[in-house]
């Protein structure tokens, strides 16, 4: 009699999570074309691009368009925002 309470116990006990899992449908939702993103740390907490350092470019470059891009691998500038650019007479 022990060992089938032992038994039923561990069977509950397994099949209750189980069920957690194959619980009841949920119902699809339509696209919002919002796209959420989560993050473990903000930085300095601010959105604003012009203040705080450059630790906050990973979620800065989420948000704002930049006008010129470094490509990682030549490290030559690539466009953004600015279609083209040129160097001014006095450097």
């Amino acid at each position: 009699m022990k060992r089938t309470k032992t038994i039923v116990i561990i069977l509950m006990t397994l099949m209750f999570p189980a069920s957690m899992l194959w619980g009841a449908p949920v119902a699809k939702q339509a696209p919002t074309d919002t796209l959420t993103v989560a993050l473990s740390d903000l930085g300095e907490e601010t959105f604003l691009p012009w203040n705080g350092g450059m630790g906050r470019n990973s979620y800065l470059f989420m948000i704002y368009e930049c006008l010129a891009y470094t490509d990682p691998k030549t490290e030559q500038m690539m466009p953004g925002l600015a279609t083209k650019w040129e160097m001014s007479p006095d450097g």
